[in-house]
């Protein structure tokens, strides 16, 4: 996703985001399983942000975070958390992350064709532990 604030430098500068999750506890969260696979091709900012929503309904009780990587370099750029474990249920809902991007300017909002740019999208998440 591109913005047109100063975000941009994220996704500009042959950047790739991804999208991952782990649960609460795990000690070590080294690796963040794919939630899907790269959404190549994506023209739509809303198809993205309808792939939060559900990874986030999907994975409720887990972590779930943004990461984006230098294509060219092939490293992280930057990570923040989209989800924490208990939040509400109106936080999960799919109608916060309208709003969310409304207030980002969902308006100035793009996603890039990866073929040109090399950029491209990927969701992740790490399942909790079992015994």
């Amino acid at each position: 996703m591109e913005f047109s604030s100063k975000e941009t430098s994220t996704v500009s500068n042959d950047n790739t985001v991804r999208f991952t999750g782990t649960a609460a506890g795990y000690y070590d969260n080294r690796y963040w399983t794919m939630w899907k696979l790269p959404l190549f091709g994506c023209t739509d900012a809303s198809q993205v942000l309808n792939e939060v929503a559900e990874c986030r309904r999907a994975y409720p009780s887990c972590y779930i975070r943004l990461a984006a990587f230098d294509s060219v370099k092939q490293v992280q750029v930057m990570s923040f958390l989209v989800q924490k474990p208990g939040q509400t249920a109106a936080a999960s809902s799919s109608t916060s992350y309208w709003a969310m991007a409304g207030t980002t300017g969902e308006k100035d909002m793009k996603v890039w064709n990866p073929i040109d740019n090399k950029k491209y999208e990927t969701f992740s998440y790490l399942p909790a532990l079992t015994d």
